[in-house]
C-alpha cells in the first residue's frame, strides 16, 4: 500500500523535522536545510549559497540567499525576511557582484 500525503501534511512534516529536531546529526541537518533552501530557490528565485549552524549567541540555523535574475523585482517570497537589508539593497549588491 501507499500513503498519500497532502501539501498541508507535507508542511506539517517540515515543521516536525525543523522544530522537533527529527534529524539529530548536524551535518545531515545542514544538508537537509541546503536541499530545502535550493528547492525553494528553484521555484521562487534567488540562489541558496550557504547554511550556517546556530551561533553561540543563540541565533538559529541560517541560510544565505543571493539575488538572481529569477527573482521578481519586489523580492518575491524573501521580501519580508531579514528586513535589515532592503530588497533594493539586496538587488543592487547582486548586480555589483555581476549576477
Amino acid at each position: 500500500m501507499r500513503k498519500l500525503i497532502t501539501d498541508q501534511e507535507l508542511l506539517q512534516i517540515l515543521h516536525m523535522v525543523i522544530n522537533e529536531r527529527v534529524i539529530d546529526d548536524r551535518l545531515v541537518y545542514a544538508y537537509f536545510l541546503m536541499s530545502l533552501a535550493s528547492l525553494i530557490a528553484d521555484y521562487c528565485g534567488g540562489e541558496a549559497i550557504s547554511v550556517s549552524p546556530p551561533a553561540e549567541d543563540g541565533l538559529p540555523w541560517k541560510v544565505t540567499y543571493q539575488w538572481n535574475e529569477n527573482l521578481p523585482e519586489d523580492g518575491g517570497v524573501f521580501a519580508n525576511f531579514d528586513t535589515d537589508i532592503s530588497v533594493d539593497e539586496w538587488r543592487m549588491d547582486a548586480t555589483t557582484d555581476g549576477y
